[in-house]
C-alpha cells in the first residue's frame, strides 16, 4: 500500500512538472495576445483529459483493492453452481479483454498521432479519454475475476 501511494505521488509530480511545462510555453499572460490560439485551448483541453485520466487510472487501483461486488453460490463444488461460475469467468475475461482492446488502440493511436511533434491532432484527447474510461472497469472486472478465480491468484 505504501508502494502504492509513493508511485502516485511520483506520477502526480511528473504530471505537474510537465503542465507547468506546457503553461510556460505558452507564455506569460501579459506576453499572450489577446486572441485565444485554437491550439491554445486544444492544450488547454488535453491537459484537462490528461488530469482526468490519471484520476481514472487512481479510481481503478483502489477499485482493485475494494472486495468484490458478486455473488457467489452457497456450494460451489456443485455442479450447476460450478457452470455457473465459469459462465461469469468467461463473460468477466470477455469484458477485460474487449476494454484492454479498446485501450490498446486507443494508445497506438495516441502514439501515431504524436509521433511527429509539429503536428497536433486534437484526436489525442480523445484517445486519452478512451484509456481513462475503460480504467476503473477493467480494475473492478479485474478484482471480480480475481474472486471467481481464487485457485489462480
Amino acid at each position: 500500500m505504501n508502494s502504492l501511494n509513493q508511485r502516485r505521488k511520483a506520477r502526480k509530480k511528473e504530471i505537474e512538472k510537465a503542465v507547468i511545462e506546457l503553461r510556460r510555453e505558452e507564455g506569460a499572460p501579459s506576453q499572450r495576445a489577446h486572441i485565444q490560439d485554437p491550439r491554445e485551448r486544444a492544450q488547454r483541453a488535453l491537459i484537462g483529459t490528461i488530469e482526468a485520466t490519471i484520476r481514472a487510472v487512481e479510481e481503478a487501483e483502489d477499485e482493485m483493492e475494494k472486495e468484490p461486488h458478486i455473488e457467489l453460490p452457497r456450494f460451489p463444488d456443485d455442479p450447476a453452481s460450478r457452470r455457473l461460475i465459469d459462465d461469469q469467468i468467461e463473460v468477466g475475461k470477455e469484458r477485460v479483454n474487449e476494454r484492454l482492446a479498446a485501450m490498446g488502440a486507443a494508445t497506438a493511436q495516441v502514439v501515431q498521432w504524436t509521433a511527429v511533434k509539429e503536428e497536433y491532432d486534437d484526436r489525442v484527447g480523445t484517445a486519452i479519454a478512451t484509456i481513462g474510461s475503460n480504467m476503473p472497469e477493467v480494475g473492478r472486472d479485474v478484482r471480480d475475476l480475481g474472486a471467481l478465480m481464487p485457485e489462480q491468484k
